[in-house]
């Protein structure tokens, strides 16, 4: 408790030394419509872990606190605005959090770039929701002899995956205090087991400083995003690498995932699609473990899936749920999900990241290359 009085202590001084700042001048506004303002923002945390497993449920009793410091940019510009047809924000965040138990789980700095399209901008109290990919370096992992309790992490870098939801209350043309709830996961997205990944959703409070002003310009003055009322075609090229480590009396080898998805959607509102399709695999984690567990076994796979996508201009969020139809080497489970952020460089050029998960066990997380028609 004395480290989270001292996180709240340092924010409140922030807090007086922003307030202290002479305001912009209104006549400005117009001028920084042209531009979009670089805000800086400072946050406390404090949470909880989720125990989604058994082998770590002894340790879920801690409770995570840190810090979180962000760099960004206010998108205001209309040249901005039609990225993704929504006011937003974009930046970098730097992070620390102790996880509450210095000897199994030790402590994590992180770095992560996000966006975080906004809700109601033009208002006093307004709201948004934030997707955040990094990595994180973490101070204490798994060691089958000095540290054989710490199931959540096996590498000490690993990626960070975030999502939040933010309210704003704008103090003045400047200053924006913010209460956030987020839910933080941490694993090394299948490189290297054990990976049961850390689930910790926080609570955060903080304060956004501006030198320029953060009013924003009506977006009924720019033109509204199209509705495409023909079908979505999309084809993608995938891969990752993933580590096995079974059995423990072989060496660790690196292993290739690799494969090719397809899917067609139709766009159902001004932000939303739905699509269906399938996913062919090649398994070189299976492909490995069947040769050294000696079974004869196939390492291909087959899914089908169903998902969603909410299109913010150039940036596509996607959530998918697939179904195994051929999968001869049963490690996982016949049902699993799929997060992916992607971003349209063309008309029909598209990149992505994406994770796929067993329940709430994280299995791979690979990038992608599509095209869309």
């Amino acid at each position: 408790m004395k480290a989270i009085c001292n996180l709240s202590i340092s924010l409140f001084i922030l807090f007086f030394l922003v307030c202290s700042l002479p305001s912009v001048a209104q006549d400005s506004l117009k001028k920084n419509i042209e531009k979009n303002p670089l805000v800086l923002g400072l946050r406390s945390h404090y949470g909880f872990i989720l125990p989604h497993s058994k082998a770590i449920a002894s340790l879920a009793n801690s409770n995570p606190y840190g810090l979180e410091l962000n760099i960004e940019k206010l998108l205001i510009k209309e040249s901005s605005w039609r990225k993704c047809y929504c006011e937003s924000k974009a930046g970098l965040l730097v992070s620390y959090f102790n996880f509450d138990n210095p000897t199994i789980l030790g402590s994590g700095v992180s770095t992560a770039i996000y966006f975080e399209p906004l809700i109601a901008a033009r208002k006093r109290l307004f709201y948004s929701v934030r997707g955040s990919l990094g990595l994180s370096y973490l101070t204490r992992v798994f060691d089958a002899t000095q540290n054989p309790d710490n199931q959540f992490f096996s590498m000490p870098i690993s990626f960070l995956l975030g999502v939040n939801f933010n309210a704003y209350y704008r103090l003045n043309q400047n200053t924006l205090l913010n209460v956030a709830a987020h839910y933080n996961h941490i694993s090394n997205g299948g490189f290297k087991m054990p990976n049961k990944g850390m689930n910790f959703p926080t609570i955060g409070v903080g304060v956004f400083y501006s030198w320029q002003s953060l009013v924003i310009p009506d977006r009924r003055l720019f033109t509204k995003p199209p509705i495409n009322k023909k079908w979505r075609r999309q084809v993608w090229a995938f891969g990752s690498l993933k580590t096995v480590s079974e059995p423990d009396s072989l060496p660790n080898e690196h292993a290739t995932v690799y494969g090719l998805a397809a899917n067609i959607g139709k766009q159902i509102g001004r932000y939303h699609a739905l699509h269906a399709g399938l996913e062919f695999t090649v398994d070189g984690f299976a492909k490995t473990m069947v040769a050294r567990t000696r079974q004869n076994k196939d390492y291909h796979q087959l899914t089908t899936f169903i998902g969603h996508e909410l299109l913010l201009g150039k940036f596509i969020f996607s959530q998918q749920i697939g179904l195994y139809l051929y999968n001869p080497f049963h490690r996982t489970d016949a049902i699993y999900q799929r997060y992916g952020l992607g971003y349209q460089f063309s008309k029909h050029l598209l990149v992505a990241a994406s994770l796929k998960a067993h329940r709430q066990v994280a299995d791979i997380f690979d990038l992608r290359v599509g095209w869309i028609w």
